[in-house]
């Protein structure tokens, strides 16, 4: 019938259309490994090591280090870096790192050597600061001066008397969502006074429990807080019913999430679905009303 064959090209439109990309132009760039350092160490040690600088760019550039500390705010994690040193919880003043300069050229890879030392007589618990990577170039004749830099964040356990605690505080995913992406929210709450890693994983399968997707993100959560994580699902495809479940890791336990059902519905998808539904029920109609006129008594 006509209304099947509308149904069918709408899902293959569907299926069809294309995604978006994006392409990085080059020029300057600055990278830094490892993206985090998570030191442990007792009240009055030291350790040493190396970030290395990667120049993936096409330009040569003059680039130095140094340390600010490291706060977050909202479950989103927004970073600052600003705050005195020293204050609690911050670990800025307890690095040297390499100030340089520098110099890189394109292609090239340079070590940059840092040294940690924790005070005596320091409390355990959890300290923070940012290692911070930046271009240097002489000043421009208009006043401007645009710089790029690249953080490496220290999380420091210092070893003593030290509380470890944390909690799932809701795993959440919208019933329907005008993807893609299917998105999820995983809340972890930290209410120790050091830092952990949780490690998350989360399973996507249709109703029929084949398999889609498999995220899976590791992230530190902070004393004191409660962090959101925004797992993502961005191939996802524009309609489709799905079930989400997984697993969050943490403190040598593993957290088993609920089990959250999404349907995926875009705008185009919720039209085409509007129209092939009016299609339906016109059709309907137009039988119904066809078999009334034919049950009539003929004049």
């Amino acid at each position: 019938m006509r209304w099947r064959s509308l149904l069918l090209g709408a899902g293959l439109a569907l299926m069809g259309l294309p995604a978006l990309a994006a392409t990085n132009p080059g020029g300057e760039n600055i990278t830094a490994s490892p993206t985090q350092i998570l030191p442990e160490l007792a009240p009055g040690g030291t350790a040493k090591g190396v970030i290395t600088i990667i120049n993936d760019g096409t330009k040569a550039y003059d680039f130095k280090g140094y340390t600010t500390p490291y706060h977050v705010s909202g479950e989103d994690y927004d970073p600052t870096f600003a705050g005195k040193p020293g204050g609690p919880g911050d670990a800025s003043t307890w690095f040297k790192v390499g100030a340089g300069p520098f110099h890189s050229t394109p292609g090239q890879t340079t070590t940059v050597p840092y040294t940690l030392t924790v005070p005596a007589g320091t409390g355990g618990g959890g300290y923070y600061a940012t290692l911070f990577f930046e271009t240097i170039h002489p000043p421009s004749t208009t006043g401007v001066t645009s710089n790029q830099r690249v953080g490496i964040v220290a999380y420091v356990h210092v070893t003593g008397s030290v509380t470890q605690k944390g909690s799932v505080e809701g795993f959440t995913a919208g019933l329907i969502q005008p993807g893609p992406p299917l998105s999820a929210t995983l809340r972890l709450a930290n209410q120790g006074n050091v830092h952990y890693t949780a490690n998350v994983t989360a399973h996507v399968t249709d109703l029929f429990g084949h398999s889609k997707a498999d995220i899976h993100v590791v992230r530190q959560v902070l004393p004191q807080t409660t962090r959101r994580f925004d797992l993502r699902w961005d191939k996802a495809p524009r309609f489709g019913l799905f079930r989400i479940n997984g697993t969050a890791a943490m403190l040598g336990r593993t957290e088993v999430l609920p089990t959250r059902y999404v349907l995926v519905l875009s705008a185009g998808a919720f039209i085409v679905m509007s129209a092939a539904l009016l299609t339906i029920v016109v059709l309907a109609v137009w039988w119904w009303l066809g078999r009334i006129r034919r049950a009539l008594p003929h004049t």
